[in-house]
């Protein structure tokens, strides 16, 4: 009898945290993790926390009139009314300020998301193109 009565406890409990899993909304300003568009891991985006700072990190293209160019970038981000912000690398005052990253959109929200590129990857600077970023 002990043996079943556990036996339940345990089954009960397993199906309650399954079931409040199943049911999480996706956070719509939640990027933290490593994003990447379709097979092309040089366009893999991180999205982390650093001293309570949300930053993004991408791949910068070889540069051979720089060779000391460091490998991957880092900028600030936020997001404000299901829109994607990222630091505006252009800005000449000492205090960081947002753009609106252009063409964000969530196709599936917290998993994939469509951008105009350039916006993630500045090196781009004159791109239109829209890329499709997973979730891994």
């Amino acid at each position: 009898m002990q043996r079943l009565f556990l036996f339940m406890v345990v089954l009960l409990s397993v199906v309650l945290i399954a079931g409040c899993r199943g049911n999480r909304v996706p956070d719509e300003c939640d990027f933290t993790g490593t994003w990447v568009k379709g097979d092309k891991t040089g366009d893999t985006l991180l999205f982390f926390t650093q001293n309570g700072i949300n930053l993004l990190r991408y791949r910068n293209p070889v540069n051979p009139v720089n060779p000391n160019q460091p490998v991957y970038s880092v900028i600030e981000y936020t997001c404000r009314n299901e829109a994607l912000y990222v630091e505006n690398y252009l800005s000449m005052t000492a205090m960081v300020t947002f753009v609106e990253a252009r063409g964000f959109k969530w196709i599936v929200p917290g998993h994939s998301f469509s951008i105009q590129v350039s916006q993630v990857q500045p090196f781009l600077e004159d791109s239109q193109v829209l890329g499709t970023y997973v979730r891994l």
